[in-house]
């Protein structure tokens, strides 16, 4: 069994996260600093980056934002820095990641930042954890010998302590003996002795010592506040029992590490984990427990390389299809050349006989062919112009549709938002010179009114004006979308694969106002409690499915009805050249299916 070695970049939250979570959310009104409230953004977002969660995604690109506004250069290096994680972690795009982090380097030597050591550190993780040991220790050395010059005496013990561990993984076991016991030298952050402990270990286990590392494991279990790996190396201590058929205080262990099983937000730590408490109780005789983890763990083992699957194993997968049809095509070749040869006197004579009464008809349907191909080039050409001018007239009327909201939302905004504020403001000067009690409630529920119709005005606005769309991109608006429905109590999934960056403003817009409108449906008029927004790259097409299990209608009655939700999505497809599809049962929910030519 291959033994995962730590990597020094981030503490992993195991318990309370929910609770952590809402600290830190709840904390983001009082925030005043803009660097301090980039720092939050940035901490939130690594929170959900190591729960593989696409909101990590929203709060980095808030951060770059507030940055990018303030001249904050330090705060978009490290913005640039979370959004690699969250590719890293979370959408295995390493391609990207590794873009990412390499931007931040150039701001940091732009703009003279110290903060480059740490991200070139962040790379050698990256690398490590994929297992590409080449490229992970090209990164470390570089970490490390800028660490040197700059006094950086942390990052020069993570440094080490990762370097010991690709030394390990490289089978060069003296070496990494030599940097990991270097690293307990530097007397800086003891917590990160922890995780030397652990490598140390398992260094030793890797080369059958299991007595000389049953010390230094066991002291990587050690609870403590500062040992943030204490339940997840509890794995590392049950291999070592079981090497040494050591059952003594294995009961608490257990009670531990099922505890990490139960609660652990790493899918790769929680398969690790059952495959040791299964050899464990495989050890001791009890082998109905030991199928159980083991099963457990495949379970989870097919989740992890479903989720490591890289452009490689793509690549290879393509190969292997091609060869697979050009033998196809080979083959089909083969057989077609036997048959030909067998039938090619009939072919013949077929063909001799076909000629013959082909050049007995040719001059009775020569002109009425002549006609009848005039007259469908004249029908083609008609339906084509129609078509055109059809389609020129819908691109009028959506372009001033959205100049319309462009221009209300502008209105509402700038005009009746700047009144409201305005109003609250003179408002608050009267109430602060109020006095009598009664007086006092009734200013509060006129001031909290006041304060309401700032924010449904600032609602309507952002509405009109794909304010999300033009920041984050398509995928940021639809997600911000089904966080809106969040909020609103729907049991929400958003699903975004393969879009592409590239997609033209106006159809990127009409994709938006889609969804917008078939949400507006849904909450309008379905009962819904579980709503699926998808939007899928595949080949040379966009494909939408909106779905939601509300109550249903009657499409046939609704699209001949005077209503006018159905006939605007319906022009919208039409409009991208795209086809959609109406599923939907009285009391049986509703699916819309659209697809876009891109």
């Amino acid at each position: 069994m291959k033994l995962f070695f730590f990597l020094l970049l981030f503490p992993i939250t195991l318990f309370s996260q929910e609770d952590y979570f809402n600290k830190l959310i709840d904390s983001l009104p009082k925030i005043k600093k803009t660097e301090d409230k980039v720092q939050l953004y940035v901490d939130i977002s690594w929170e959900y980056a190591l729960s593989s969660n696409d909101s990590a995604l929203i709060y980095a690109n808030k951060a770059l934002e507030l940055s990018k506004e303030s001249n904050y250069y330090f705060g978009e290096v490290i913005s640039l820095e979370t959004k690699g994680v969250y590719n890293e972690l979370v959408t295995g795009d390493y391609d990207k990641a590794l873009a990412l982090y390499l931007e931040g380097i150039q701001l940091c030597e732009d703009h003279h930042l110290d903060y480059a050591t740490s991200i070139y550190h962040s790379i050698g993780v990256m690398f490590h954890t994929s297992d590409n040991y080449k490229k992970a220790k090209k990164y470390y050395e570089i970490a490390y010998e800028r660490a040197l010059d700059e006094n950086k005496i942390e990052i020069q013990k993570k440094c080490l302590i990762n370097l010991g561990a690709i030394y390990s993984s490289l089978k060069d076991y003296q070496k990494a003996e030599e940097l990991l016991l270097k690293s307990l030298e530097i007397n800086t952050r003891q917590a990160l002795d922890f995780d030397t402990y652990a490598n140390l270990g398992n260094l030793y286990y890797r080369q059958g010592g299991y007595e000389e590392a049953l010390p230094y494991i066991e002291k990587s279990c050690l609870i403590s506040d500062d040992n943030f790996n204490s339940e997840a190396n509890l794995s590392f201590l049950i291999n070592v029992k079981v090497k040494l058929k050591d059952t003594n205080e294995m009961k608490g262990i257990l009670e531990r590490a099922i505890s990490f099983i139960d609660h652990s937000n790493s899918i790769r730590r929680k398969s690790i984990m059952l495959m040791s408490v299964s050899n464990y109780y495989r050890m001791i005789g009890d082998y109905e427990k030991a199928l159980n983890f083991r099963d457990d763990y495949l379970e989870l083992y097919e989740k992890i390389k479903e989720k490591q699957r890289d452009e490689t194993v793509y690549e290879l997968e393509a190969s292997f299809q091609n060869e697979k049809k050009e033998r196809e095509i080979a083959e089909q070749k083969l057989v077609i050349k036997e048959k030909n040869q067998l039938l090619f006197g009939s072919v013949l004579l077929g063909l001799l006989l076909i000629a013959m009464i082909f050049f007995l008809r040719k001059r009775y349907l020569y002109h009425e062919t002549i006609n009848q191909q005039k007259e469908e080039i004249s029908k083609k050409k008609i339906e084509a112009l129609q078509q055109e001018a059809k389609l020129i007239a819908l691109h009028s009327v959506i372009e001033g549709q959205e100049k319309e909201r462009l221009r209300i939302a502008k209105d509402l905004h700038d005009s009746l938002g700047g009144l409201l504020s305005s109003v609250k403001t003179h408002f608050s000067t009267m109430t602060n010179q109020c006095s009598d009690v009664k007086e006092m409630e009734l200013t509060k529920k006129t001031n909290l009114l006041i304060d309401n119709a700032c924010v449904e005005v600032r609602r309507i606005s952002h509405n009109m004006m794909p304010h999300a769309l033009r920041m984050s991109g398509l995928k940021g608006a639809i997600e911000d979308l089904g966080e809106q429905l969040s909020v609103d109590g729907y049991d929400v999934s958003v699903e975004i694969s393969y879009l592409p960056e590239n997609i033209d403003e106006t159809k990127k817009i009409t994709i938006y106002r889609l969804f917008q409108e078939l949400i507006s449906n849904i909450k309008k008029h379905s009962n819904a409690k579980k709503v699926l927004l998808q939007i899928v790259k595949h080949e040379n097409q966009l494909m939408i499915l909106v779905e939601d299990d509300g109550k249903g209608f009657d499409y046939k009655k609704m699209k001949n009805s005077d209503g006018i939700g159905v006939k605007s999505i319906n022009s919208r497809v039409e409009f991208l050249n795209g086809t959609i599809h109406w599923d939907t049962v009285i009391n049986g929910g509703t699916s819309v299916t659209i697809n876009i030519p891109i």
